[in-house]
């Protein structure tokens, strides 16, 4: 296996993909890789995550954070949904219903992502509609952070 050495990441490294030319024979392989893209590549290593958590940011830029971490927390379910679609066998997709549930809740519940996210309102952002679609802020990224 042609594994980079840790803490550098392999060449034609995506985040969806392990590299070119880089094939997995084993489980073990696969798993030394996994945990190789985890060492290197985790989302507390990011630059934004290391600004936020040093308390670097302003007002605006973590509210846009919060913002988008709610329409990243309200999609996963939408997601799996739409990855149980494309099961054939029965048995997979009934294994895969909790991923729903655990971020969707089910009818008998209290729970609602919108009640988990209560800090997106508290920011000081004005609360939105409740019918609105929420919709990521495309300036979130490393580059537009200013510390």
């Amino acid at each position: 296996m042609n594994v980079a050495t840790p803490g550098i990441t392999a060449p034609g490294m995506t985040a969806l993909s392990i590299g070119k030319g880089i094939t997995l024979g084993s489980a073990e392989e696969l798993e030394a890789m996994l945990r190789h893209i985890g060492a290197t590549r985790y989302h507390n290593l990011h630059p934004f995550h290391r600004l936020l958590h040093g308390g670097k940011l302003n007002q605006g830029q973590v509210q846009a954070w919060a913002l988008n971490r709610y329409y990243y927390q309200s999609t996963i379910p939408l997601k799996d949904a739409m990855v149980i679609s494309r099961f054939r066998d029965r048995a997979t997709r009934i294994e895969w219903r909790h991923r729903i549930e655990d971020h969707d809740g089910d009818l008998g519940s209290d729970y609602n992502v919108d009640l988990t996210t209560d800090g997106v309102h508290n920011s000081g952002e004005a609360a939105a509609p409740a019918q609105a679609e929420p919709r990521p802020l495309p300036e979130i990224s490393a580059l537009s952070v200013v510390a």
